[in-house]
């Protein structure tokens, strides 16, 4: 018996610690406020930016075009292949790559302490809203956050706009 609850005592605790637990919605312990936002998200101008993908393993890979489109690959664009690298494609009929509906980033504060946040418009779902959102980095990992809330953690990988970038 004793056994069994030490056992489930350290996987409650290991999922506890795992994934999104280890984001930081604030500096320190290695992770960043991101400043030039804008620039980071749109891969510096290129037309085709960068997608953010998800590391809570949800397939999540939303494209930021410069000009502040938003864009999911799903399946890719027509005539893309039913399989794509990584990810089998569920719905390769209807689930084509569509713009789900625009970003924008907004500057504020002073200029030696300024604060950047990303806002999504996600037209294709009923006009909703999420942000605005600060964005922290550390060693290549993304975390986007509403206030102290974590709302998911990404790599950004540059955007092809023809081939499934995320695993």
């Amino acid at each position: 018996m004793m056994k069994y609850i030490i056992f489930t005592g350290a996987m409650v605790l290991a999922s506890a610690v795992s994934g999104e637990a280890l984001a930081r919605c604030n500096q320190g312990q290695g992770w960043n406020r991101v400043h030039n936002l804008a620039a980071v998200l749109t891969n510096n101008g290129a037309t085709l930016g960068m997608t953010a993908c998800s590391n809570a393993g949800q397939g999540t890979q939303e494209e930021h075009h410069n000009g502040g489109n938003l864009y999911d690959f799903k399946c890719g664009p027509a005539g893309y292949p039913a399989t794509s690298p990584g990810t089998a494609c569920a719905k390769p009929d209807i689930d084509r790559r569509k713009q789900l509906g625009t970003w924008s980033v907004a500057v504020s504060g002073p200029a030696n302490n300024t604060r950047e946040t990303v806002t999504y418009t996600y037209n294709a779902f009923g006009a909703a809203t999420s942000g605005p959102l600060d964005v922290f980095v550390n060693g290549g990992i993304y975390d986007f956050c509403n206030g102290n809330a974590s709302v998911g953690t990404f790599t950004l990988v540059p955007t092809t706009g023809t081939t499934r970038v995320c695993p």
